[in-house]
């Protein structure tokens, strides 16, 4: 990124010998996170976050769908960005489906079958879950949402840098992906959508990305985005296969250190993100076990990124869980890095804060 933030910074849309660099530059990215997702770099629009893009592709297609098309269908269990992009909608005259989730976090592909319908604008659901760690079965849902010629809007955000986006973009109408998510900084995005998909945009102002988002982008972000993409492409499927077994290895542990219900796995059991485990805590809080491993020098999280600490998580109580219950939440994300010593130290750690805090919790008998 350093280069992009010294000197002349030229627009990618400007005139003169910085523009056309940054121009190059930004062509450049495109083709990678477009070679990351199996699309066609045209196809491809860059935006501040993961945020922006669903915001995009969720009021984007919904603003262009036809007048006899007022219907939109979510999951219970999306990314805000998602969810209160079709809650915006709905008090725009939309009419909002909201689609139940089993104890898992998974969608019936039966059960999604129904809720769609001749007059719906779109759907969205997401490709996996960044909080209970569930992944999607994006197949049979964009199955289903073809056979009502209905845009389906995938939320790839949590997925990427974890499984092939490929095979999620095969029968989806739009896909998210944020550049933090695999190895990028924050602060930028992209949102693929397939050709011949309408978008109304959300920025007014120049003709940046075709038209579809106004407004001068951060070189140095996308071009670290674009490396970012090229390098986790690349490693894909070594990565995969190095955070399973760091995953089972940390499961394992974990069963054994606190066995249900002390420590209670959310999500889908098998059908989930690799690197990634997410519990409930009977009786505790999830933010108070979360701020004693940090003073250790460990860090897990609660919830999701984009929530309030002290709110019941909305994806847990879908999975029929109670608020209650849902403060507990606790989530662990592994890395290729992570080593057998560092799953070691937070076994280690974890233990005696689950042990002093259970004890001070009224909520445990």
């Amino acid at each position: 990124m350093l280069p992009w933030l010294e000197g002349p910074q030229g627009s990618p849309v400007g005139a003169g010998p910085p523009a056309e660099r940054a121009a190059e530059a930004t062509a450049r990215a495109r083709e990678e996170v477009a070679a990351l997702l199996g699309v066609e770099g045209r196809d491809v629009l860059f935006t501040a976050s993961g945020s922006e893009a669903n915001n995009l592709a969720v009021k984007g297609i919904a603003w262009s769908a036809p007048r006899e098309r007022r219907r939109i269908v979510v999951s219970a269990v999306e990314h805000p960005s998602v969810l209160h992009s079709a809650r915006f909608l709905e008090k725009q005259g939309f009419a909002l489906t909201v689609v139940p989730v089993d104890g898992t976090g998974r969608i019936d592909p039966e059960v999604f079958r129904e809720a769609l319908g001749e007059g719906t604008a779109l759907a969205a659901v997401t490709a996996a879950s960044n909080e209970i760690g569930t992944v999607q079965p994006i197949a049979a849902l964009a199955e289903a949402c073809a056979a009502t010629e209905t845009p389906l809007v995938v939320d790839g955000v949590a997925a990427a840098g974890r499984l092939p986006l490929r095979s999620r973009a095969a029968g989806a109408s739009a896909l998210s992906v944020a550049a933090h998510a695999f190895g990028g900084p924050s602060g930028v995005g992209a949102l693929w959508v397939r050709e011949g998909v309408r978008l109304t945009p959300l920025l007014h102002g120049g003709v940046q990305e075709e038209g579809r988002r106004a407004g001068t982008p951060s070189v140095a972000a996308l071009v670290a985005m674009g490396l970012a993409a090229r390098r986790t492409a690349e490693t894909l499927e070594t990565r995969r296969r190095r955070l399973d077994t760091l995953t089972a290895m940390l499961r394992e542990r974990l069963a054994a250190l606190a066995p249900p219900p002390i420590l209670r796995l959310t999500g889908h059991p098998e059908e989930r993100l690799p690197g990634h485990l997410s519990y409930l805590a009977e009786g505790i809080e999830g933010e108070s076990v979360v701020t004693a491993l940090a003073l250790e020098g460990i860090l897990a999280s609660t919830g999701y990124a984009c929530s309030r600490a002290d709110l019941a998580s909305p994806v847990l109580t879908a999975l029929g869980f109670s608020a209650r219950e849902a403060r507990g939440s606790l989530t662990f994300t592994l890395e290729t890095t992570t080593t057998g010593a560092a799953i070691d130290a937070l076994v280690g750690t974890l233990g005696p804060i689950l042990t002093r805090l259970r004890r001070l919790s009224p909520l445990v008998e």
